[in-house]
């Protein structure tokens, strides 16, 4: 066949691929959410933020959290400065957050995350919650996440604690993608199918 051919082919095909997760998208946004029946506070979080160069911002997030309208001896903020040249761990530290150092080398954000979530991982959270710096959260944030978990919904699942031996090997991240794509699904179902 001519290549010539087989291109636009492809390429229609994987635009129609894309078309049609848009549409999908677009349809479950129209679903109404779901509300959770509101629940006693009992969810123990962890607000985890990897933050570069923040100064400016971080403070406004970590006020955010602080001021939620939830006991804050279930929260914790927990900010991991990471090859900053500017003024971003005191200023985290001034707003109230706990601040993790990174014990190794960072060269990514998600290196600066694997690294506070290995100093976390013995401590007692029932929720790990990671956000960007410029991020800012509604009062009732934490109390609506709260609600969730106590209604029995799954958030999020680190796929290295449910199947380490996906970590391992030389095509660990093959196995990484399809358990993601696997919970994509299920996720589009449920909110779909109610």
């Amino acid at each position: 066949m001519n290549l010539l051919y087989i291109l636009p082919l492809a390429l229609s095909l994987a635009l129609k691929v894309f078309t049609i997760y848009f549409a999908a998208i677009a349809v479950c946004a129209l679903v109404r959410r779901r509300r959770w029946p509101k629940a006693a506070p009992q969810t123990r979080f962890a607000v985890v933020v990897a933050a570069r160069n923040e100064e400016a911002v971080i403070g406004d997030l970590i006020y955010s959290v602080l001021q939620q309208d939830y006991p804050a001896h279930l929260r914790d903020v927990f900010v991991v400065p990471n090859n900053c040249t500017d003024c971003t761990e005191a200023a985290a530290s001034a707003a109230g957050a706990e601040i993790l150092h990174c014990l190794g080398p960072v060269s990514c954000k998600g290196d600066a995350l694997h690294q506070a979530f290995s100093q976390l991982r013995d401590r007692s959270y029932d929720a790990f919650l990671v956000f960007d710096a410029d991020n800012t959260l509604q009062r009732d944030y934490l109390a609506r996440l709260n609600d969730a978990f106590a209604a029995g919904a799954m958030v999020y699942v680190v796929v290295e604690e449910l199947i380490p031996e996906m970590s391992e090997g030389k095509h660990s991240n093959v196995g990484t993608v399809l358990f993601a794509a696997g919970f994509t699904v299920m996720m589009a179902l449920d909110v779909a199918l109610g």
